[in-house]
């Protein structure tokens, strides 16, 4: 009984990821609308600090912790584009997030 309320709990959990992705992908189309000239978010100071102020209104901060949001072997100023630099503020979204990745592996 145990494994089948983890087993459900798991599966309610497994969008936590990509509702992430979207916010941020929303977040991304925002900043080049707020700063239409700006050819590249990632190099872009001011289109990252609007995209990390984006997440914080829909409940995520940054996080540089996790190993994915390195951008790796890329010129960037700035990781705020990234959908992995992202951590839901709530104890619940972090475990679920937590959970997914785990379960992913």
């Amino acid at each position: 009984m145990k494994w089948l309320t983890m087993a459900a709990l798991s599966m309610t959990l497994l969008g936590c990821r990509a509702d992430q992705w979207r916010e941020v992908a929303r977040c991304k189309l925002e900043a080049q609308k707020t700063y239409p000239n700006e050819q590249n978010l990632y190099m872009s100071v001011p289109a990252g600090e609007f995209i990390e102020l984006c997440m914080r209104a829909v409940g995520y901060h940054f996080d540089s912790d996790d190993p994915n949001c390195v951008n790796h072997g890329a010129l960037v100023m700035s990781e705020r584009p990234n959908p992995f630099c992202y951590v839901p503020d709530s104890e619940l979204g972090r475990i679920g997030q937590k959970l997914e990745g785990w379960l992913r592996a």
